[in-house]
Order: C-alpha cells, then sequence, then structure tokens
C-alpha cells in the first residue's frame, strides 16, 4: 500500500467502526427539535372582580410558553399555578402560600388549543379566587410548567389587588 493511502484507509474504517456520532443538540444546531426553554407570565395579567358572582375574583393569568430563541409557540405541557403572599424588600419575594390551583393538563390537543390565544401567541387562564381570602396588596403569582421531557419550567409575577 502506498505511503499516503494508509492514513486515508485508516480514517475510512475508524468512521465505519466509531460513526459519526449525533449533533449536539442546542440553538445554534439547525438540526435540533423545537423544545420549550422558558416560560413567562405576561403583563396583560390581572385580577378582576367577578360581576355575576359576590366576592369571587378571577385571575386572569396571560403565561407564554418561549423556546431557545424567546419566540413563544405552542406546545404540550401541564401548567400549575400558585399564590404566595409577597415579602417586600427581599431576595426571595414569595412568602406563605395562599393557594393552589388543580393543574392544567395541556398534553392534548383539544385541551391545549381550548387555552391558546394565537394573536397573542400565548395561553390565557381564569384562576377563580374568592375575595375574602385577600386583602388589598400585592401578590405573587408562581407558574410551574412540566414539559413531556421532564422540564420543570417557572416563573413568578407580582399582583396588585
Amino acid at each position: 500500500m502506498q505511503k499516503g493511502l494508509l492514513p486515508a484507509f485508516i480514517f475510512a474504517i475508524s468512521i465505519l467502526i466509531c460513526g459519526c456520532g449525533q449533533p449536539a443538540m442546542g440553538p445554534g444546531n439547525a438540526n435540533c427539535g423545537f423544545v420549550a426553554d422558558d416560560v413567562d407570565i405576561i403583563g396583560l395579567t390581572s385580577v378582576e372582580q367577578s360581576s355575576e358572582k359576590p366576592n369571587t375574583s378571577t385571575i386572569s393569568v396571560y403565561a407564554a410558553l418561549l423556546d431557545a430563541f424567546d419566540s413563544s409557540f405552542k406546545f404540550p405541557a401541564t401548567f400549575r399555578f400558585e399564590l404566595y403572599q409577597f415579602v417586600p424588600r427581599s431576595s426571595q419575594p414569595k412568602g406563605k402560600r395562599i393557594i393552589i390551583w388543580d393543574d392544567y393538563d395541556l398534553n392534548y390537543a383539544a385541551a391545549n388549543n381550548r387555552y391558546w390565544n394565537d394573536f397573542l401567541r400565548a395561553y390565557h387562564f381564569e384562576l377563580d379566587l374568592k375575595s375574602d381570602l385577600l386583602e388589598k396588596g400585592t401578590y405573587v403569582l408562581q407558574v410551574t410548567c412540566l414539559t413531556a421531557e421532564s422540564r420543570r419550567l417557572t416563573d413568578i409575577f407580582e399582583l396588585d389587588y
């Protein structure tokens, strides 16, 4: 065998034995799948007094799932919402938990579409709240999003009541 062919032959054999491997996943790789990278409670979130039910309010929550490029998109996930007392002048603003709502399982297309607001590119949830649980002031609303890949994404939002 010629001197120049030996390295090429060894390289070809090593490729056949080892393979090329899988490309690394990440935002710079065009082959990566779409995955939820973050969840964000949008500033349209607010508390609304119910005109139909006395002593009842509704927290109107707008939450967006974001990919690695901060673009919002529809994605199967489970959303959990919790409301906490606000602790002022603290690095950890969540105080005592006041309420936790039942999970919203959006892993099925019909349920996912029911809460999706295409115009805002975000999910919209209506959380019922008995007004007698709260006094006027600031609270912390937390969303936890559990994705199909077992990722846990969270965001908090200061909510004035």
